[in-house]
């Protein structure tokens, strides 16, 4: 087991435990800016009777990952919430429904008439009763789980710290390097698609890969390495990608609903909120191509499927 002092930090999912009240529910509420609508926000939750710790309120395979993460080190966990800010994995807090991913009706970038999702951000976590301060003082190894769209909210955190902190860092983002600031590039660690190769480790969906591949970092290559800097880190991991090949779709062939819905399933994002976003993801990426109402009703199956998984 690793002796360093670890925190692991990752983003909050849409998959929870315990159903929130309507109050607690942004699709509920009227539109206002950053500071009126986190106002009414929080004067709501700090009335919620029912509470559970974030760690648990979470679900689904994500949270799976990053909890066993979480138990093989010991580490600390901070999760990266749209509703309530940067919380501990220990806090009590009441269950709600609010996210940035278009296409959800409790999506609050629909109730802001005016600023983006960092403004949002920025007044979460000064408003908060929920959030705490991020602090890297403590620990001697600091590592990031998180979706693209939330690790873009997080990122100027990131680029604050000074480069001593920063050595500190491994991030696990399915990102190309045009999606990370320079001075945190260094830092990503080196998984892509070759990890979700037919033989792949930890093979999963896009939606959990962040999180697969911490857990295959935290299981497979801290108990390995002698030397913890971040140069050492990337060549373990690319080590055991140059093994393995992406996994490539036949693009001449013809593919039953039953093809289709497991490439769906291995797709899986919540930044795909739509089948029109990932139908246009499997013709432009994959070389797959299926009929738009075809695509739609095997889309919706699987999603069926993913909200009871």
């Amino acid at each position: 087991m690793l002796k360093n002092k670890t925190l692991i930090i990752t983003n909050c999912t849409n998959r929870k435990r315990m159903d929130a009240l309507p109050e607690c529910s942004i699709g509920h509420y009227h539109s206002g800016n950053a500071d009126e609508l986190s106002d009414r926000w929080f004067a709501q939750l700090s009335k919620a009777n029912q509470k559970i710790s974030a760690e648990n309120l979470y679900s689904g395979r994500v949270f799976k990952e990053v909890k066993s993460a979480v138990s093989l080190l010991n580490a600390n966990l901070l999760i990266a919430s749209a509703g309530l800010g940067l919380i501990a994995g220990s806090k009590e807090v009441p269950p709600y429904n609010l996210t940035i991913s278009r296409g959800n009706p409790d999506c609050v970038l629909y109730k802001l008439n005016q600023g983006n999702a960092s403004d949002w951000w920025e007044a979460l976590n000064r408003k908060s009763p929920f959030s705490v301060t991020f602090d890297t003082s403590s620990y001697d190894l600091i590592l990031i789980a998180m979706s693209l769209p939330y690790y873009r909210l997080f990122e100027p955190q990131l680029i604050d710290l000074n480069n001593s902190e920063k050595s500190k860092l491994r991030l696990f983002i399915r990102a190309n390097g045009r999606n990370i600031s320079s001075c945190l590039l260094p830092y990503l660690m080196p998984y892509d698609e070759r990890f979700d190769s037919q033989k792949g480790p930890n093979r999963g969906t896009l939606n959990d890969f962040p999180q697969r591949a911490l857990r295959h970092f935290v299981e497979s290559i801290l108990p390995n390495s002698t030397n913890n800097s971040s140069e050492n880190h990337y060549a373990s991991v690319e080590e055991v990608l140059k093994q393995l090949q992406p996994h490539k779709v036949d693009t001449g062939a013809r593919f039953s609903d039953q093809d289709i819905s497991n490439l769906i399933k291995e797709q899986w994002s919540e930044n795909f909120t739509s089948p029109t976003k990932m139908l246009r993801f499997f013709r432009a990426s994959l070389g797959v191509a299926c009929e738009q109402k075809r695509f739609q009703r095997l889309f919706y199956g699987v999603a069926k499927l993913m909200e009871v998984r």
